[in-house]
């Protein structure tokens, strides 16, 4: 389990979505990356959940559409463990 933070988000969604983490801020979007499609939100959602142990809600879920939104999302999840 790791601690939850920007550039552990960043590696993440660079692994899943295999795009340069170089090309990932914090208010990068999905629409900004052709491979975050709703296939790669899932991939994303699931790797994040097993990474960083928590269970995100589906209203995190809806809100991690970017790497901003997936940061909140997975802070607040964490808070509950």
């Amino acid at each position: 389990m790791s601690d939850v933070n920007l550039d552990a988000v960043v590696q993440l969604v660079s692994d899943v979505l295999q795009v340069p983490a170089t090309s990932l801020g914090l208010e990068t979007q999905g629409a900004d990356i052709a491979a975050w499609d709703s296939f790669g939100q899932v991939r994303i959602v699931l790797a994040a959940e097993a990474q960083f142990g928590v269970a995100l809600t589906m209203a995190e879920i809806e809100t991690a559409g970017g790497i901003r939104g997936l940061l909140a999302a997975l802070e607040a999840a964490a808070l509950r463990r």
